[in-house]
């Protein structure tokens, strides 16, 4: 099993936008790359910054690390998400970077701020119900970490503080990368309503 706030705008202090992802020590080596290659044409390519961290103190999970990406728009982190998963697809399958799997079922944990659920769930938990009928993936909410990721889960200053909240996702690439730009849709949203 893979690991990979309304109070104000959701961003850090220079206005980037801000994505966190819980993936295996596997899946990150395979996000790294030989010599780091695959990282930085990710970051050259979608213009955004990727940093992979020890998840142990930040979540309580040891063998997996935070993906923590920050790009100044929501479409700069839909492109990362979307390269993201092209490497855990050919990891997967343990084919050749250039040689992505996109039937390959991939497991990934997405970290939310604790004051932004209630839009993930929706009411008697028909948000997740939606996700997971209109992608095809399994998308559950998990119960937080020890402590909160810093800079706040999905957003940096004002992402609302707490433990971060998981949310588990299951399935191809092709349909987690649909519910990560929806959630990324929804945070956006949600941070721009005053």
């Amino acid at each position: 099993a893979a690991a990979a706030a309304p109070a104000a705008r959701q961003g850090d202090a220079a206005g980037q936008r801000v994505m966190n992802l819980l993936v295996l020590d596997n899946q990150a080596a395979a996000i790294i790359g030989r010599r780091g290659a695959t990282i930085r044409d990710i970051e050259q390519s979608c213009k955004a910054r990727v940093r992979l961290t020890d998840a142990s103190r930040l979540v309580g999970r040891a063998g997996c690390r935070v993906a923590n990406v920050r790009a100044d728009s929501v479409a700069m982190l839909n492109q990362v998400a979307a390269g993201v998963l092209a490497c855990l697809a050919g990891g997967s399958g343990g084919r050749g970077e250039d040689e992505a799997d996109v039937d390959a079922e991939i497991e990934l944990i997405a970290l939310l701020p604790q004051a932004l659920v209630g839009l993930f769930q929706g009411e008697g938990g028909l948000g997740l119900r939606r996700l997971a009928s209109e992608s095809g993936a399994a998308v559950s909410l998990g119960g937080g970490g020890r402590g909160a990721a810093a800079g706040g889960c999905w957003g940096g200053a004002g992402a609302g503080g707490g433990a971060p909240v998981e949310l588990r996702l299951k399935g191809p690439s092709a349909a987690l990368e649909y519910v990560l730009q929806e959630v990324n849709h929804l945070v956006e949203t949600a941070m721009d309503e005053p």
